[in-house]
């Protein structure tokens, strides 16, 4: 059991080391940055660290796509059907567009699955590194959404409803 340990905490020290070599080269986000947002700490592929950085990224993206896809598009599920009904047509026309944004950079990582490159990789991960962080960024407006999503959960409710069909 310890030696299993002592490999695991071995791998994400190479990770960490071998992020950090290219990050200099590159002049990306720190590991700590990225580990912050992306949760990339738990990541163990040192011969690769863009590529694992990147699909730690694209595993975000899409999460974060799908939680909006079913409020933008819920299927019959309570959840879904509840959360739709919290938000406005103007604030569904705003998440549509953070909803594309998510997908464009979830589908350009697919891309570079395929046809891999330090360069694309780098590339990739400073533009959605960019896009998280600057002031009205994906992660400004999912942490609006999420909160709204919370608060809406926390008022009482009438009893159920049920909803027609919403197509």
């Amino acid at each position: 059991m310890a030696e299993k340990e002592d490999k695991k905490e071995k791998e994400d020290h190479d990770f960490k080391k071998e992020y950090e070599k290219v990050q200099k080269k590159y002049s990306l986000p720190s590991f700590e940055e990225l580990d912050t947002y992306f949760e990339i700490e738990d990541a163990s592929d040192g011969k690769h660290p863009l590529r694992t950085v990147r699909k730690k990224i694209e595993e975000k993206l899409e999460h974060l796509a799908m939680q909006l896809n079913a409020i933008l598009q819920p299927e019959t599920k309570v959840i879904d059907l509840e959360e739709c009904k919290m938000f406005t047509d103007e604030e569904k026309d705003r998440m549509l567009d953070l909803f594309k944004k998510l997908m464009i950079f979830a589908r350009q990582a697919n891309l570079i699955s395929l046809d891999p490159s330090e360069k694309k990789e780098t590339e990739f991960i400073q533009t959605v590194y960019e896009a998280w962080i600057k002031k009205g960024g994906v992660q400004e407006q999912m942490i609006s959404i999420t909160k709204k999503l919370v608060e809406s959960w926390k008022a009482e409710t009438k009893g159920y409803e049920p909803m027609g069909y919403l197509g």
